[in-house]
């Protein structure tokens, strides 16, 4: 099955990416690769205008526009080919939007319904025939990203129905709302953010558990080896 990771940078689900699974292609966005916390990457995407990447105050100070410029074979997917990025693929925007959106339209006209990073990056997984879209780190949370959830949520709906499997590592909130007609809605939405927030804490706090239990492991090994190695010498 081929499968694809689409990892954000919300920190409470990044890091439990595939990371180490080989069976998962990883995919990420803008100058997330020279961060340390993405391992591995086979794919980026940054889709903005090139006077945006090249500018140092969007970098967050990584020197991504000079990291850009160095060639690694691994496709940078852009809106067009820059001669100064080595590793910059064009986007195949139009190819995608005759494969997926010429059904819809508005008053008879063509619509492109593209409001975020990672609806690209979904669009492209169902164009390059991916069976499997796992998601870590996206939670479009926030006045920037609200916005964003109905679009996302679109691609979600476009890929299952395409017979994709999407298995969602975050972004419960977008999704698990109560059923219209079954069940009681939520009145209180300060009450319905805090669960969704102490959820999220669970999930880090076992993330820090798992890691923490995983230094024991090790401690107690070493431990081990350096009462061996004093029983050795004293023999």
């Amino acid at each position: 099955m081929k499968k694809v990771a689409i990892v954000g940078a919300e920190e409470h689900t990044r890091d439990n990416a595939p990371w180490d699974d080989e069976s998962f292609d990883i995919w990420v966005v803008n100058e997330w690769p020279t961060e340390a916390w993405v391992k591995r990457f086979n794919a980026s995407l940054d889709i903005h205008w090139s006077h945006v990447y090249t500018n140092g105050k969007y970098d967050r100070g990584t020197g991504y526009w000079e990291w850009l410029q160095q060639e690694r074979g691994i496709p940078i997917y852009m809106q067009d080919v820059d001669p100064r990025v080595p590793d910059s693929v064009r986007f195949p925007l139009q190819e995608i939007n005759a494969e997926f959106m010429t059904n819809l339209t508005y008053e008879g006209q063509p619509v492109q319904n593209y409001k975020t990073s990672v609806s690209y990056l979904v669009a492209l997984a169902l164009f390059q025939g991916y069976e499997q879209i796992d998601t870590y780190g996206i939670e479009l949370a926030g006045n920037e990203y609200k916005g964003q959830n109905s679009n996302f949520a679109f691609w979600v709906g476009l890929a299952i129905g395409r017979g994709v499997k999407i298995d969602l590592h975050c972004s419960r909130g977008m999704f698990d709302a109560p059923l219209y007609g079954y069940q009681a809605f939520v009145k209180n939405s300060k009450s319905y953010d805090y669960v969704i927030g102490l959820q999220k804490q669970i999930s880090e706090k076992q993330r820090e558990f798992n890691m923490l239990e995983g230094a024991l492991q090790l401690a107690e090994q070493m431990l081990a080896d350096e009462q061996k190695d004093d029983e050795d010498a004293l023999a």
